[in-house]
């Protein structure tokens, strides 16, 4: 064989075991139990509402929230957030950045969101709307507060859906449709998208968000899955509006702990005003 004919040889040789090694890591993908996605459809859409809030969230936890949201034209927005959550208590979260809104509180019990700032004047909360944005975000106070659909939605499978995701590119995903069950849900309809992992978790992917008038107005998109709280879960969450172009706030989980500790007096309206 001459030389010029061994180098060809091997070239080829080298281009079939990089795609060999190329289609080997694609295989290895997280994406690999999409091909399970059917196991999702045979399952009660209510209980895949329940464990996509098991997979986001633990029943009680303590959590470090980092809110950052744009707008074209006007400046980035920042804040870091402590996140108390007990299952049947609510959910109690104080403002630590920035300084200027430094010690603000917020308090959610059922479906009453409440919130106090020292800084008022006033030792009074003042009680917000679940629907109306949280602190300026494309996140709705309800959406910061509350991490349990099943108390306000019922769900029913709505087939399934190829869809790029940034995480685990091209994914077979289940697509289930949560309908609000009373007039105080904050949005009419969410829907949902959510796959399995090669570990058999139920995974949320992304969520489309309706108003009562069946207008499609915001989208959250989970992302950068990881170990949180003994878990894998996602570790962003970006929510787009639908409605004001270029608008997104991302929450990034920076830190979460499962706890059960936390005394029930954190989750009443003394505590949020002391």
């Amino acid at each position: 064989m001459t030389r010029t004919n061994r180098i060809g040889s091997y070239t080829r040789r080298t281009c079939l075991v990089a795609m060999a090694v190329g289609l080997a890591v694609l295989a290895a993908a997280p994406v690999a139990a999409q091909a399970n996605v059917s196991q999702l459809t045979d399952r009660s859409a209510d209980d895949l509402l329940n464990e996509v809030e098991t997979t986001l969230f633990p029943d009680d936890f303590v959590a470090t929230f980092r809110m950052t949201t744009e707008r074209p034209g006007r400046r980035t927005t920042e804040m870091l957030m402590d996140n108390y959550h007990l299952e049947g208590s609510g959910t109690f979260m104080e403002v630590q950045e920035p300084q200027r809104s430094r010690g603000m509180r917020f308090l959610q019990k059922g479906n009453d969101l409440w919130m106090y700032n020292p800084r008022s004047g006033s030792r009074r909360a003042i009680r917000l709307s679940p629907r109306d944005s949280f602190q300026g975000s494309v996140f709705s106070n309800n959406d910061v507060s509350d991490p349990n659909y099943s108390d306000d939605y019922t769900a029913r499978h709505a087939g399934t859906e190829t869809i790029e995701h940034p995480y685990y590119g091209e994914v077979t995903a289940a697509r289930i449709e949560a309908n609000a069950s009373h007039d105080e849900a904050a949005y009419g309809r969410i829907v949902m998208w959510v796959t399995l992992t090669d570990t058999g978790r139920v995974m949320p992917l992304r969520f489309d968000y309706y108003s009562r008038s069946g207008l499609l107005f915001k989208r959250m998109t989970l992302e950068d899955m990881g170990q949180l709280a003994g878990a894998e879960r996602p570790r962003l969450m970006r929510m787009e509006s639908l409605e004001e172009e270029g608008a997104v706030t991302t929450v990034r989980i920076e830190s979460m702990e499962a706890r059960d500790d936390m005394p029930a007096r954190m989750f009443n309206q003394q505590e949020l005003t002391r």
